[in-house]
């Protein structure tokens, strides 16, 4: 985990009461469970990585840490109950001897788990206070703060630590703590417990001797001979009467046959405590430890795409599947399910998994569970919570193994992206992250856990609310279009489940709906933005779509009008009179209409297009100043002459001419003439178009010589054109040009 990840994780929780010195209790905001968090500026990073990784009834258990600096911030496990100090020092309870022996065996147990961590773990305080009882009565040893990882061939201590009346001799400087140090805590918290007790104090002696090479090298040692311990020890007669039916103290060889048989009984006892301490203690923590190395190389394999089918392989020869407990099928079911979701369904790397699974005996059961739940793996692994839930919650109905403790995950695993997704958008303002997190929340107060909705309930009414102030703001500030982006967005969550907006429609009238109210109000200002920006276009098309929202239709009158007039500064006219059409009646719009149209006919009199012939005539019928004239000019035909070189070969010499016909009257054609003219010797040559040409057409005509004596292209020319009825109706005169190309 980087330490991004681990900074974010850790801001998940909620301080709930401040203890001083570092210390709080703390509430994890997704779960709701509360948790014992400190900060450490002496600290062994070693030893609260082995403990979070590695769980103990006996250890509080290490939710994170993270370094901040030179100091280590620690979540753990908030133990409930008292300290072992508390409990001794209340006369009014009294401990009694049973009890005591229990509280004993298993602080041993715990010890030997830290001893037996690879490297061994050191406490280094262990002392009444730092030994809790649970409400459940489970014995943990706390406080880490002085622990430290075991390393061979260390002198000494670099740091000093541990408690004055308690800690070892070495503690002190005079050599390198290990095991051995927290066996003589352990011999001074039995000598407080049995005071009175000579066994005991058998025990105490040896755990607590000067010399480290003395003492028990192992909690476990002391465990055994603490179970020996009884509350009234008696002498050796005493007991072998108890032991022995008939045992007469008085003979001899019934003292030496008791010794022979106590000799036996113990080594039976003993033998029967190292078996025990085998099977019970140290064999499953080994087994777990080998397990738990055996899944995370699979998963491991199936990350980095290698062979993950040869590892699970491996990993059922040495742990069958039909011999694991309950409690490790369930682990290994996970395993396999993580390890799946890297691979699609199709991957025929999926298909090699399941066979190896079915040849090494997992039931078909079994099977189909990995292959539900590797499913619901991907689709969480790419965020799509809506679907993962979905089929888990059919899953659930339908009684599937593990699908409770699956759909519990899954909801916290969504509320923890979604409280991310919150805080992503509180950070940055990002819309699209407000949406994810209200789409989370709806889902997680769509699904069974009543106290999971309540706590999403009322975060959905907060980023609903946050979002809405936002936009509000913007709307204000004359961030239109980003407003509008939160009250659209918002709309599509106004509806769902357990929304309380109560408190926001009372703004509002009753009969109105919140969003659509202030999407409204936000394009209002947008349009008056825009017209204030002279885009009188836009504006009008915003005014257009309010409809009847305030003077919206009004405004979009207006838009039109100032439109119409920016298109007459700009003299196109033709734009203006479609839009002072629009708004007939308003103001002057009409005249202007009449003034917009005249002005285009005039501006195209000589090549008129089909919009100025229709104006023109209902301009000139309504007697407007100077629309006769311009309609004269209309219904009068023009040309545009153009020419190019066509040939120049020897003495060939050809040139190319086109002439483009406009105006006229509506509907009419004419054929046209071409006549060039030799500004040198004055000949003439002409030439007619065969068919009628319409306005908009053109036609093309070749004029030629064949000389040496002079070129076409360096004397002047005179072009005239005529229509069929014998006007002429455009001439040119010049040089004929080599580098004109004429536009088809």
């Amino acid at each position: 985990m980087t330490e991004l990840e681990k900074l974010c994780e850790q801001a998940l929780y909620e301080e709930i009461q401040e203890l001083g010195d570092g210390k709080s209790i703390v509430r994890d905001v997704p779960t709701g469970k509360l948790f014992y968090r400190k900060e450490l500026k002496v600290f062994n990073l070693q030893v609260f990585a082995y403990l979070k990784d590695h769980k103990s009834r006996y250890v509080p258990r290490v939710e994170s840490i993270r370094e901040d600096g030179d100091t280590l911030i620690v979540i753990e496990e908030l133990v409930q109950g008292r300290t072992l100090e508390e409990i001794l020092g209340d006369e009014k309870e009294p401990v009694s001897f049973g009890e005591r022996i229990r509280i004993l065996t298993e602080l041993c147990d715990g010890l030997s788990y830290l001893h037996n961590a690879e490297p061994p773990i050191i406490h280094r305080d262990l002392k009444a206070s730092n030994v809790m009882l649970t409400e459940d009565g489970v014995v943990k040893i706390i406080d880490y703060d002085a622990a430290k990882i075991y390393v061979s061939g260390e002198k000494k201590d670099t740091v000093l630590m541990g408690t004055h009346g308690v800690a070892a001799p070495e503690q002190y400087g005079f050599a390198a703590s290990d095991v051995r140090t927290d066996i003589f805590g352990l011999g001074k918290l039995i000598e407080r417990m049995l005071p009175d007790n000579v066994d005991a104090a058998r025990i105490v002696a040896r755990a607590t001797h000067m010399d480290p090479e003395k003492r028990y090298s192992s909690a476990a040692q002391i465990r055994e001979q603490i179970l020996r311990i009884r509350e009234h020890p008696s002498s050796f007669d005493t007991r072998m009467e108890k032991l022995v039916p008939g045992f007469d103290p008085r003979q001899k060889s019934h003292r030496v046959k008791a010794r022979v048989f106590l000799a036996a009984l113990c080594a039976a006892i003993l033998l029967g405590g190292v078996l025990a301490v085998w099977r019970f203690g140290i064999y499953p923590g080994r087994r777990r430890e080998a397990m738990h190395a055996g899944l995370t190389s699979i998963q491991s394999a199936a990350e980095n795409k290698d062979d993950p089918a040869g590892a699970i392989d491996s990993f059922l020869l040495q742990f069958p599947y039909e011999k694991m407990s309950q409690e490790e099928q369930r682990l290994f079911r996970d395993s396999m399910e993580i390890a799946l979701a890297e691979y699609t369904e199709a991957d025929e790397r999926t298909e090699q998994f399941y066979k190896v699974l079915s040849d090494r005996n997992v039931d078909q059961q079994a099977l189909e569970t990995i292959r539900q739940y590797a499913e619901i793996e991907r689709l969480l692994d790419s965020n799509s919570f809506r679907t993962a839930l979905e089929k888990l919650r059919s899953y659930k109905d339908a009684g599937s193994m593990d699908a409770e403790e699956k759909w519990v995950n899954a909801l916290q695993l969504c509320m923890k992206q979604a409280i991310s997704s919150e805080k992503s958008f509180n950070d940055k303002g990002e819309v699209s992250q407000a949406r994810r997190a209200l789409e989370l929340y709806g889902l997680i107060m769509s699904g069974d856990d009543e106290e999971m909705a309540e706590d999403a309930g009322s975060s959905f009414d907060r980023v609903f609310q946050a979002v809405l102030d936002q936009a509000d703001a913007e709307s204000r500030d004359g961030k239109n279009e980003d407003a509008e982006k939160k009250y659209v967005m918002l709309q599509d969550f106004q509806d769902t489940e357990k929304t309380s907006q109560a408190d926001l429609e009372e703004k509002i009238s009753a009969n109105q709906n919140l969003l659509d109210e202030r999407i409204r109000d936000n394009k209002y200002h947008q349009a008056e933005s825009l017209v204030e920006e002279e885009n009188y276009v836009s504006a009008c098309e915003i005014f257009e779509e309010l409809g009847d929202y305030r003077d919206a239709a009004a405004q979009a009158q207006k838009c039109r009008y100032l439109t119409a007039g920016q298109h007459m500064e700009n003299e196109e006219f033709k734009k203006a009179a479609d839009a002072y059409a629009l708004i007939p009646g308003y103001e002057d719009a009409d005249a202007k209409l009449l003034e917009a149209r005249y002005k285009h006919c005039e501006s195209v009199r000589e090549r008129p297009d089909d919009t100025a012939y229709d104006w023109i005539t209902g301009l000139a019928d309504a007697g407007y100043p100077g629309a006769q004239d311009v309609m004269n000019t209309m219904y009068q035909w023009h040309v545009d002459i153009r020419n190019e070189v066509n040939l120049i070969i020897g003495s060939q010499q050809s040139v190319h001419i086109r002439v483009y016909l406009y105006g006229g009257p509506p509907d009419a054609s004419t054929c046209i003439k071409f006549e060039t003219i030799d500004s040198v010797t004055g000949d003439r040559a002409s030439w007619t178009s065969p068919e009628p040409t319409s306005r908009g057409g053109y036609e093309d005509a070749m004029y030629n010589i064949d000389t040496f004596e002079y070129s076409l292209f360096e004397r002047e020319y005179t072009v005239n054109i005529y229509s069929d009825d014998g006007k002429l109706i455009g001439t040119w005169t010049g040089i004929f040009t080599k580098d004109f190309t004429i536009d088809d």
